[in-house]
């Protein structure tokens, strides 16, 4: 998963994160979160490295500090999310405490839930979700990204109307994806491709998202990828 996908999962929770934004870019340039994702991705070091980041979380966990069980929480995220490990992620977003913050609960969720549709899990994504009484857009957009992909799209056509006002740019990118999964699945391929050719011009990491969330739009990027991907129609 990039880093670019993966700065908008972050940003969800802007509220959640204090220094927000600017911590997020810090993050993503950070040498051990490099260091962190090599080590998930490389086979031979991978139980370890994971073995190391389940210990941070259990260490901040025994502090009896909410708050430091939650960024520790979101620290050992990260590198699994760009690691594109998505059991795992599931695996460690329930390794800390059960009763976080508002904020956090419904990010938190909300990150399994999208763990989930990676996996291809709708009806595990689906109760993960049902799970947040009071859902805010970030949660409501992840739903709405399950509809697309699991062939409710009408359904996911009328829940991005409620959605558009939203400024959130993790809100706005599930969005995109759930948009173009939809009008493919509506039958409209021609749009659909269309959309993503105009997203790629502002975001040209989002074609690799259209391929690896599997879904009704995945056959049009790959497409698209064998004839070497451009925003521009030739």
């Amino acid at each position: 998963m990039s880093p670019e996908i993966v700065l908008g999962v972050l940003t969800a929770g802007v509220g959640v994160f204090g220094s927000g934004f600017a911590w997020v870019m810090r993050k993503r340039r950070s040498q051990s979160v490099r260091s962190m994702v090599a080590r998930l991705r490389e086979p031979t070091t991978r139980a370890a490295a994971l073995d190391l980041l389940h210990g941070r979380v259990r260490f901040a966990n025994g502090t009896g500090d909410i708050f430091k069980t939650e960024e520790a929480l979101r620290d050992a995220l990260e590198p699994v999310i760009l690691a594109g490990l998505w059991e795992d992620v599931i695996e460690l977003a329930k390794a800390g405490v059960m009763n976080h913050t508002p904020e956090f609960s419904r990010w938190l969720h909300g990150v399994v839930g999208l763990a989930y549709l990676y996996e291809q899990n709708y009806p595990r994504s689906q109760s993960e979700l049902e799970q947040v009484k009071q859902p805010d857009d970030w949660v409501t957009s992840v739903d709405t990204l399950r509809l697309a992909l699991s062939g409710e799209a009408r359904q996911a056509m009328e829940a991005l109307d409620g959605l558009a006002s939203s400024r959130s740019p993790a809100v706005r990118y599930q969005c995109r994806l759930a948009r173009m999964h939809a009008l493919a699945a509506l039958g409209q391929e021609d749009s659909a491709e269309e959309m993503l050719r105009e997203v790629m011009r502002e975001q040209p990491e989002i074609i690799e998202a259209v391929v690896e969330l599997e879904g009704p739009a995945s056959p049009i990027a790959r497409k698209m990828q064998r004839g070497g991907a451009s925003p521009f129609r030739s």
